[in-house]
């Protein structure tokens, strides 16, 4: 799998987050790591039914969108 190395750094700074005294940052890089996986399954399946990854549902971008300044 292309991603695994973005699951395997989000698991290795859990792990210091952990060990180092952090739970706040250790349980937002387990969040980090369930959405990495949502995200991943949700390119595969966009992928195997011929979407492309840089369309989005609708039109729409996922995520927030900001505007630079030079707009």
């Amino acid at each position: 799998m292309a991603n695994e190395w973005m699951m395997d750094v989000l698991a290795d700074l859990r792990q210091f987050a952990d060990q180092n005294d952090m739970p706040r940052l250790a349980a937002e890089l387990s969040h980090a790591r369930a959405v990495a996986c949502d995200e991943i399954r949700a390119a595969a399946s966009r992928k195997a039914e011929g979407v492309l990854c840089d369309e989005g549902v609708g039109g729409t971008l996922p995520g927030r969108v900001v505007a630079s300044q030079d707009a």
